[in-house]
């Protein structure tokens, strides 16, 4: 217990915002409930794999095929295919017919809003992995 304690010595508290962490019995009522944090959770889950990524911002700018996309990301057809599959059932993308081929959208206006902001808020990570942002709220 010492070792995590020492690894985390407040940990019920944000680090970042320094307020009471969700699930916490400090808190704030007027926070995101646990369904919520699920769901934005599993949001960022489906979204951290750097291809689907790829791909979800392709397809919120644009309707491609599996093959236009494939060669877009530079993978292969089935494994696109595999991740197409995967942001399908999430509901992230949708399919329409388009004679033997299938096109692939992103239709939800809130998570091409969300993908274009994480886009725009980072600039680059530099070669040391380094994090480098361009826009920075210093609103609270």
């Amino acid at each position: 217990m010492e070792a995590l304690d020492a690894i985390d010595p407040h940990p019920t508290q944000n680090h970042a915002t320094g307020r009471p962490s969700p699930g916490t019995a400090d808190t704030d009522p007027g926070g995101p409930s646990g369904a919520q944090l699920i769901a934005v959770a599993a949001t960022f889950d489906l979204l951290s794999v750097p291809t689907r990524l790829h791909l979800m911002w392709l397809l919120a700018h644009h309707s491609y095929d599996v093959s236009t996309l494939a060669a877009q990301v530079g993978a292969q057809v089935p494994a696109v295919s595999h991740h197409l599959a995967k942001l399908r059932l999430a509901g992230a993308v949708t399919a329409r017919p388009h004679g033997r081929q299938k096109i692939y959208t992103v239709t939800n206006p809130d998570l091409i809003a969300l993908l274009d902001d994480i886009f725009d808020r980072i600039d680059r990570i530099d070669r040391d992995g380094t994090l480098t942002r361009t826009k920075v709220n210093t609103t609270t």
